[in-house]
């Protein structure tokens, strides 16, 4: 048997005044090539029917083993794929770790579960590196996808976690991929409120957030009488975050931040090293507004704009703007 290094990434979400955190946990998984070496019967493309190709830090890295014990693209759950090849030549694996996949279409790598897109990473027999959640590690994209086949191009950036220094980095670029798709049960179509994506630009940065989380509830006017909803929806990545508590939604418009009861507020942070700056609209009326371009039981969408005060210390004010489409719980 061959030793087949794989890290998987999960995240745990903690709530730290009103902004979300991750915190890595990692796992590790080893399974076992074998099986014959070949590569199917080649396609009207030159190359092989079925085929994963990429460049590791300028180097050429191709797929070279079809054993049955090594599907190269697996459909785990509704949304949920994984896509690997592995490299005799360099003993080097390649997995994309893909969830909320819900046809072709372009997703970033680099965001947790329940953002569309995924993980990425590369191991061989001693290291690994894993794409950062930095929500815009990479990208994968989807141009064909049945229930028997996944064909698409993928880039990303691997940072050190696996017997390798943080500081190190695997650049992976120019990948393809034509791969069988195997479902390892019955599987379902996805949920109408799966997925969660928040994108768009704080202090002039661009962001996608890596990691999302949604609540909602009743909204209740002084005398207890339900008045609409209150939406609250934020997300982090490794740099970044934001999140928003909006009162009083009955429907698509446009819902202006107020530190009045019910209360409609919105913050957001940034992470330099151990410095975090944060602000919030709380001291402040009418700091922006969110407004709700589609709304149903299942799923919000929306714009936002708004100008902050700094929340510690005083300091300069913050301009934050976006988008956002979640799913509702």
């Amino acid at each position: 048997m061959r030793p087949r290094p794989a890290t998987f990434l999960a995240t745990a979400l903690r709530a730290t005044g009103g902004a979300v955190a991750v915190a890595p946990i990692m796992f590790f998984a080893v399974g076992c090539g074998g099986g014959s070496s070949t590569t199917g019967p080649g396609g009207s493309s030159g190359k092989a029917r079925y085929y994963m190709t990429a460049s590791v830090d300028g180097a050429a890295w191709a797929e070279d083993d079809y054993g049955a014990s090594t599907v190269g693209a697996r459909w785990v759950g509704p949304g949920l794929y994984t896509v690997s090849g592995y490299s005799t030549a360099s003993a080097t694996t390649i997995l994309l770790t893909l969830n909320t996949i819900r046809g072709p279409g372009t997703y970033p790598l680099g965001v947790n579960f329940g953002v569309p897109g995924g993980t990425a990473q590369v191991t061989n027999t001693s290291s690994g590196w894993t794409t950062r959640l930095s929500g815009a590690a990479g990208s994968v994209t989807i141009t064909a996808l049945t229930n028997t086949e996944i064909v698409g191009t993928f880039t990303f950036v691997g940072n050190g976690i696996l017997n390798a220094p943080a500081t190190s980095t695997k650049n992976v670029t120019s990948g393809t991929f034509d791969l069988p798709v195997v479902a390892l049960q019955a599987i379902g179509p996805i949920p109408d409120n799966a997925g969660k994506t928040i994108s768009g630009t704080l202090a002039g940065q661009p962001f996608n957030m890596a990691t999302v989380a949604v609540t909602s509830a009743q909204t209740l006017d002084p005398m207890g009488k339900v008045i609409g909803t209150t939406l609250v929806f934020g997300g982090s990545n490794d740099t970044q975050g934001m999140g928003a508590s909006i009162s009083g939604i009955t429907g698509i418009g446009t819902y202006v931040l107020t530190n009045k009861s019910p209360a409609s507020t919105m913050n957001a942070s940034l992470t330099n090293g151990s410095v975090i700056q944060t602000w919030n609209s709380g001291t402040v009326e009418g700091a922006g507004s969110v407004t709700i371009t589609s709304w149903s039981a299942t799923r919000a969408r929306g714009t936002f704009s708004a100008t902050l005060p700094a929340a510690l210390g005083g300091g300069s004010s913050v301009t934050i703007s976006g988008s956002f489409d979640v799913g509702l719980p």
